[in-house]
């Protein structure tokens, strides 16, 4: 998930990060920048003197983006993505709808498109369409597509239901994931797992895309209040997650059971080994069959608590750490212990953007 700020008072448009977490792109209101994430570095600057970029999206470290205009001048109409190569400074190819594109989402064979309740699929090297879904009101552009095994996860045309697209498969599955709508969902690099949150920000879902996924085979609970999550994503190897919401905090969540459901056989054969961080239980856990599923709930083992501001997060490249991004500017590499938990420590902050009422530092040092 990205962060698309319209109204940002210093021309901080778009923070997203690209499909392997190594980099994040930032779009503004004249051009773009992208840094490397883990450890942090600025790699590129470009200017658009026309206008504002309002969604800037990486396709790995390649020279191909996909740039939508946006901002009070943007640099290319709202209903337009456009594929740009960067080496050259050109366009490559354009897709043109009749109302504003929400998000854009690529992988090395596929542009997806979220426009407010439709969603269109074009092959990457021939923009030729693959596909296009009806869904729910989508005014967030909540999609997600994954690395590998072709698998896309988008909102299903009825409330809290979510959409699986296997395109290697050629076979979808539509599920119920919650009772209110969905805000936040997001897949694993392999597409075998997916995690969502609704509009109340309080539960999280994991659910195995292998099975028929009626039941989702780890939940989690962010908190006790409502929260409007911003980013959820999975470690490399799918054992943890990061959670982060409007209240600034991220939360880090250990995924024991959703990894065991993976391991097919596992049970059989007795191999279910006590690996990982356990997340904290309600001490009436043990009597939660006759108790409301909240003191069954898993909470986060580790946490930090950042500006109450809009905010994104990933895994860092080094081991146990967390990059998480906000839309003061501030970039934090948090480190986490998986064995004690508690507070994260913030190893590194930088400045990836300046507003403009703050003394000028230098964000490469």
């Amino acid at each position: 998930m990205s962060l698309h700020l319209p109204d940002h008072e210093a021309g901080l448009l778009f923070v997203g990060f690209n499909q392997d977490f190594g980099c994040f792109s930032v779009g503004l209101s004249d051009g773009f920048d992208i840094f490397n994430a883990s450890p942090f570095g600025h790699a590129v600057s470009r200017s658009f003197p026309r206008g504002g970029l309002g969604h800037v999206e990486m396709l790995y470290r390649t020279n191909i983006l996909a740039l939508v205009g946006g901002g009070v001048v943007p640099a290319f109409p709202p209903n337009q993505v456009v594929l740009w190569d960067d080496h050259t400074a050109s366009v490559l190819g354009q897709l043109k709808f009749r109302e504003p594109v929400l998000a854009v989402k690529l992988s090395r064979e596929r542009v997806v498109v979220v426009l407010r309740s439709v969603l269109f699929v074009y092959g990457l090297d021939s923009l030729e369409e693959q596909g296009q879904f009806t869904t729910a009101e989508n005014p967030l552009g909540v999609v997600s597509l994954s690395e590998t095994h072709g698998v896309l996860a988008c909102l299903a045309l009825q409330e809290g239901h979510i959409r699986l697209e296997k395109f290697d498969e050629r076979r979808n599955l539509i599920f119920k994931a919650h009772k209110s709508p969905v805000r936040a969902l997001t897949l694993n690099s392999d597409g075998s797992l997916l995690v969502s949150a609704s509009e109340k920000g309080t539960v999280i879902r994991i659910f195995n895309t292998h099975s028929d996924c009626t039941a989702p085979v780890q939940e989690l609970r962010r908190g006790a209040q409502p929260a409007n999550i911003f980013s959820v994503n999975f470690s490399r190897e799918s054992e943890f997650l990061c959670v982060c919401s409007d209240k600034g905090t991220v939360h880090v969540f250990g995924l024991r059971e959703a990894v065991m459901s993976l391991a097919e056989g596992a049970a059989e054969e007795g191999d279910e080994k006590e690996s990982g961080p356990k997340n904290p239980r309600s001490k009436f856990a043990f009597a939660g069959k006759f108790l409301p599923k909240y003191f069954q709930s898993e909470w986060s083992f580790a946490h930090f608590k950042g500006p109450d501001v809009p905010c994104i997060c990933c895994f860092g490249n080094r081991m146990n750490t967390i990059v998480f991004l906000n839309s003061n500017g501030d970039y934090y590499e948090l480190a986490f212990d998986p064995e004690k938990g508690g507070e994260c420590k913030a190893a590194s902050f930088h400045k990836f953007h300046q507003l403009e009422d703050s003394p000028a530092k230098d964000i490469l040092a």
